[in-house]
């Protein structure tokens, strides 16, 4: 292809100010590549432009392969540097560019997952307990879903959070009626309980995307019954009735706003705004989330046996869903960096593809994913797919070896460090980028600290919820002791041998306290306080109280200290 210099349009390369480099594509890893980049821009000596757009694995193919690019005289110019998609190119575009002469490869260099979140009220966490060293809240009630179940909500078959399938998947929820058909009631529940009639809103994408592709495809592949392969795509015909979201941002909003809603997002975003999870059956027929299986290594389990030996083959039959292994989650994304071996059009001044080569480097190095993109639900790829990327960054030619070359400096290379083309960690342009650095980090500490007051404030409300309930009892049976003293002294008003000193009172629990927050509850009893000062009193006879004897009032009045007890723990629920 002839150089892009040449042709009168704004998309010219070569008619860039500076040092710039421009991608775009997938949602998925868009903030791992910010923060590399990020990082590029603020510890380079000389002024590097580097940008990335994050608008969909289809949309980063399209500006990629560059067909409906405006050069009349030069056919599939890219709009970009490179691309970036968690689908492979597919066999008939890879068919098609290299029947035109465009030879690429696509380097994968970061393993992802998409996950299924919901908003149904009172119910969450995950179904196995166990999130290995990827911080959780705490929450006993979990949503396990299979391929064919999730299917049918998706289709809109299955419309209300109590349809009788659901429920039989979940033994630990409760409802009072299960249902089969269409109700009208709808509310929220409280922690357990999905009330009749809360109906499902589906939420999906609007736009061509990656993690549609790998829904329909897991649908379709793990159950046909349900969902046909003329439902499989990045973008589908969806059931009317569904809500549209355009991008992960929407999509979470979409979750959260309105309760009882699924949809389905990028597992590292879903969790960043704290969305729950559905356990979704995995393909050794265990239930687990996204959280759970990257955790035991079951996203990269996902790749094993799976890529072709180059990267300048065709990876159309590459899928990573349903893959064995007993903690293999079932929609395991990979994202791939589409670049053209011959970068024309990319402008040679100032090491502008030398930067390339060494901002490709780094991305497929598992030390950079750790320091940058696990934080985002990221994972680093096993070492023969990195070395696979690598083999791959070695088959594009990066032209002028008269060009500036770049290169990263981790340990320290005296006089070398302060070369004008050197990307170095011990450098940074300015004290902000340095604060910024540091309040990120007090941002995490502190997220994790609230973290883990949280946990631990749950686990102090459960405890003293379980006593609350336990002291509830209590007061129905002293209730009940009492009601039956004045039912027995009207039934038989002369018979002495009616003496509510012999009558069973339940045991009342020791005196013992709770603390919520700022607040001590005290439980329990004060007998002999509280008999202290009503020694003084007489005892009445009327229609509507009992004769009791002052013997009686030390086992009579811990029920009012119960009551007392059992109305504060009613308000702090509130």
């Amino acid at each position: 292809a002839e150089d892009a210099s040449t042709h009168n349009s704004i998309q010219i390369p070569n008619e860039r100010s500076g040092i710039q480099l421009h991608g775009s594509g997938s949602t998925a890893p868009s903030k791992c590549l910010w923060s590399v980049m990020s990082q590029f821009q603020d510890r380079s000596r000389v002024p590097i432009r580097m940008t990335y757009r994050a608008v969909g694995s289809s949309t980063g193919q399209y500006e990629f392969i560059g067909d409906a690019n405006p050069y009349p005289d030069v056919p599939y110019q890219p709009y970009n540097d490179f691309g970036v998609g968690d689908v492979p190119i597919s066999n008939e575009d890879y068919t098609r560019l290299n029947n035109n002469g465009i030879r690429f490869v696509q380097l994968p260099f970061v393993l992802s997952a998409v996950g299924v979140f919901h908003s149904v009220p009172g119910v969450g966490g995950d179904v196995n307990g166990n999130d290995g060293d990827i911080d959780s809240e705490i929450s006993g009630l979990n949503l396990n879903l299979t391929p064919c179940i999730l299917a049918r909500i998706f289709k809109r078959n299955i419309t209300h959070w109590n349809h009788a399938d659901i429920l039989a998947l979940n033994t630990g929820l409760s409802t009072t009626e299960a249902t089969t058909t269409t109700t009208t009631t709808t509310t929220t529940s409280p922690d357990g309980t999905i009330v009749p009639g809360l109906p499902i809103t589906v939420a999906r994408r609007l736009m061509g995307s990656a993690s549609t592709k790998a829904l329909t495809s897991y649908l379709h592949q793990s159950c046909p019954s349900e969902w046909s392969a003329l439902m499989v795509g990045s973008r589908i015909d969806w059931p009317e009735g569904t809500v549209s979201c355009e991008g992960w941002t929407s999509m979470a909003k979409c979750i959260r706003e309105t309760p009882g809603t699924i949809g389905y997002i990028d597992a590292g975003h879903g969790h960043q705004e704290n969305l729950e999870e559905v356990a979704l059956l995995n393909s050794s027929g265990l239930y687990l989330t996204s959280k759970t299986a990257a955790a035991n290594g079951g996203w990269g389990a996902a790749l094993l046996n799976t890529l072709p030996t180059s990267a300048e083959a065709d990876f159309s039959g590459v899928s990573l869903l349903n893959q064995p292994g007993e903690y293999t989650w079932p929609m395991v994304t990979l994202s791939y960096l589409y670049v053209r071996q011959t970068l024309s059009h990319i402008p040679s001044k100032g090491g502008t593809r030398s930067l390339l080569k060494l901002f490709l480097s780094v991305l497929v190095d598992g030390a950079t994913i750790g320091e940058h993109c696990r934080r985002f639900g990221l994972e680093s790829l096993p070492a023969g797919a990195a070395q696979l990327s690598l083999d791959g960054i070695d088959a594009i030619t990066f032209g002028d070896a008269d060009a500036p070359q770049w290169s990263l400096e981790s340990n320290t290379m005296r006089g070398a460090g302060m070369g004008e083309f050197v990307i170095s960690t011990k450098r940074l342009t300015s004290y902000d980028a340095y604060t910024q650095g540091a309040t990120m980090d007090e941002v995490q500490s502190v997220q994790a600290d609230a973290r883990a007051s949280s946990s631990l404030t749950n686990a102090r409300v459960d405890s003293l919820q379980e006593r609350l309930q336990a002291l509830e009892t209590l007061v129905g049976k002293l209730e009940a002791t009492i009601v039956g003293l004045k039912e027995q002294k009207q039934t038989n008003p002369g018979d002495d041998s009616v003496n509510p000193d012999t009558q069973e009172v339940p045991n009342v629990p020791a005196e013992s306290t709770e603390t919520v927050g700022n607040q001590t509850v005290l439980v329990g009893n004060q007998t002999e306080n509280m008999a202290d000062q009503l020694a003084p009193q007489e005892p009445r006879d009327t229609d509507s109280d009992v004769t009791i004897s002052l013997s009686l009032a030390p086992r009579i009045v811990p029920s009012w200290n119960v009551a007392v007890a059992f109305l504060v723990g009613a308000v702090l629920r509130l």
